[in-house]
């Protein structure tokens, strides 16, 4: 699990303010006897990172403080977490979401993140954040889920209960079906199925409860399913389009992203197919990271030609027809290539894991490299390293990125630039020497290695 290189816990007292010299223990789980499947964790007594908050309330965490993290298997997605107050001699256990973690790295807190616990007080609280649902379909598909946060506050560690919906047309997860039914704070699923019923408003309340020292506490959901004539029409579906990703390293694949708009639906969507062609071969099917997913990176054999085909089918059983992509080749062209035009003076040298194994270089000032193609998408490699300075780098042009090319090690055929999607038809790519460098690097030197575009 991908989480913030500098993470750190702080400690808040009720009203928020941050609160010093509260120790702390965290446990991760451990395997139970197994009769539960997946779900036989247990805590033990014997915590797996410990220490005290400071002046700030903070306490630094470390790198990967956690882990490797199974969401279905052990540890689990949650820890235990043991807090001492020095001062009062009091002991509070919270639990700790190790997925907020994850939230946070992936929506840009990369190097820092700060995850506040408060120091439980009070009796016990349980709160949703939304008290009603509200969904429509038509007879015979099933909406989109919907969900709620449930969460549990007061002077100790609460557990949650989820009550029957009592109607066959709704589900929750988790359900109340789970022999064990006490769940640690977290996500209450809905998923209503308009299969079988007639047009109407249906309606049902489900209750969460939970118990805290002898204390109990409940919330009541409602949920309204609105239900339509019946949908025989199928999705539209809009073609996929392509482009190479950065960040790789090319060699005989190259990485490409394929995304399509989410399909047009009365009923909602249940899945998409997708197919590709080789060298206009047969068609098979591409895996994609969920049913519903409208994106999947494929790392593709360069120098052949392929197609793609995408189908949508609802909620109501209804599939569309398939539409088709171009068929379109990723080509590579290296730093010898005659589509490549260089200004100023450039030397080509052997270079163990380029493309091609040579690279042309230069670490003069406004010396310039133009690959001229036709195409959708085209991307840059180069090298990185220790003595590798900054380049310019536009499209049409037009200056569209600025490149460092310092890393810390030395980083052969890097794609270090794409463009995205663009218009079908002739481009320009100019790579400009600016002289320049990054404050660590020792140098001012620009490879280019080759160039990558879909055409």
């Amino acid at each position: 699990m991908l989480i913030p290189s500098n993470s750190k816990l702080r400690v808040l007292d009720a009203s928020g303010a941050p609160m010093s010299g509260i120790g702390v223990w965290i446990y991760k789980a451990v395997p139970g006897d197994g009769s539960s499947g997946a779900y036989s964790q247990l805590f033990d007594n014997v915590a797996d990172l410990t220490g005290t908050t400071d002046s700030n309330g903070l306490l630094p965490l470390g790198t990967q403080p956690f882990g490797d993290i199974d969401q279905y298997g052990t540890p689990v997605g949650v820890d235990l977490v043991k807090l001492r107050n020095a001062a009062t001699s009091e002991v509070r256990y919270v639990w700790l979401e190790l997925t907020d973690f994850n939230i946070a790295y992936w929506t840009g807190s990369t190097t820092g993140y700060v995850r506040d616990l408060r120091f439980p007080s009070g009796s016990l609280r349980l709160t949703t954040d939304r008290s009603s649902l509200s969904f429509s379909a038509p007879a015979g598909s099933r909406p989109r889920p919907q969900s709620v946060d449930v969460r549990i506050a007061g002077n100790g560690v609460g557990m949650w209960s989820v009550g029957s919906p009592s109607r066959s047309w709704l589900h929750t997860s988790p359900s109340s079906l789970l022999s064990d039914q006490e769940f640690m704070p977290g996500t209450l699923a809905f998923q209503p199925d308009a299969a079988g019923l007639s047009p109407g408003t249906y309606t049902a309340d489900v209750t969460v409860s939970a118990q805290m020292n002898g204390s109990t506490a409940s919330e009541t959901i409602h949920v309204a399913l609105t239900v339509g004539a019946p949908d025989s029409t199928p999705p539209t579906v809009y073609v996929p389009t392509a482009w190479i990703l950065s960040a790789q390293t090319t060699g005989s694949t190259t990485k490409v992203r394929l995304v399509w708009p989410t399909a047009s639906d009365a009923s909602g969507i249940d899945g998409y197919t997708l197919q590709k062609s080789v060298d206009s071969g047969s068609w098979t099917t591409v895996m994609l990271p969920s049913p519903t997913a409208t994106t999947v990176d494929l790392a593709l054999e360069t120098g052949h030609y392929y197609r793609f085909r995408l189908r949508a089918t609802d909620t109501a059983g209804n599939t569309s027809a398939y539409v088709t992509t171009a068929n379109a080749r990723f080509a590579r062209a290296q730093e010898s290539s005659t589509a490549v035009k260089y200004t100023g003076s450039w030397s080509t040298v052997s270079l163990s894991g380029a493309s091609g194994g040579y690279v042309r270089k230069s670490a003069t000032a406004g010396n310039t490299a133009t690959f001229s193609f036709s195409g959708t998408s085209v991307a840059w490699a180069s090298t990185k390293g220790t003595n590798r300075g900054i380049a310019e780098v536009w499209l049409d042009g037009v200056k569209v990125a600025t490149v460092d090319l310092y890393a810390s090690t030395l980083q052969t055929a890097r794609v270090v630039w794409s463009s995205g999607t663009i218009a079908a038809g002739s481009h320009t790519l100019r790579v400009k020497v600016t002289g320049t460098k990054n404050a660590s690097s020792s140098g001012v030197r620009v490879d280019i290695d080759c160039f990558l575009r879909r055409t």
